[in-house]
């Protein structure tokens, strides 16, 4: 989870860097949460319930039960817990993307 977390607070200062390069309106770049997705389905994880925090898995397929990891589209569309940190249009209405670095991986 600290390679993720460090992760979240690069992109957050990359989006603040292509923000400041955007003629017009400052933009506020919101927290960025660092979150982790395992994506194989069953999949066992023994850790401790204090460590799972950021940590989701995927839906569970038709027919099966849902796994002990919230699913990942729980965290996408739960709506922020305050309305300073929704992200809008108009916050970055394309014209600010984030840079491509190479060697950069999601």
């Amino acid at each position: 989870m600290h390679l993720a977390d460090a992760k979240a607070k690069k992109l957050k200062s990359l989006l603040q860097v292509a923000a400041s390069r955007r003629k017009g309106q400052q933009v506020r770049i919101p927290f960025v949460q660092a979150a982790v997705f395992l994506s194989k389905p069953g999949l066992r994880v023994e850790l401790s319930e204090h460590h799972l925090h950021g940590i989701f898995g995927p839906e569970p397929a038709p027919g099966h039960e849902p796994g002990l990891l919230p699913t990942i589209t729980s965290q996408l569309q739960r709506p922020p817990q305050d309305e300073r940190q929704r992200i809008t249009k108009e916050m970055f209405g394309g014209a600010a993307r984030p840079p491509r670095r190479r060697g950069h991986r999601p």
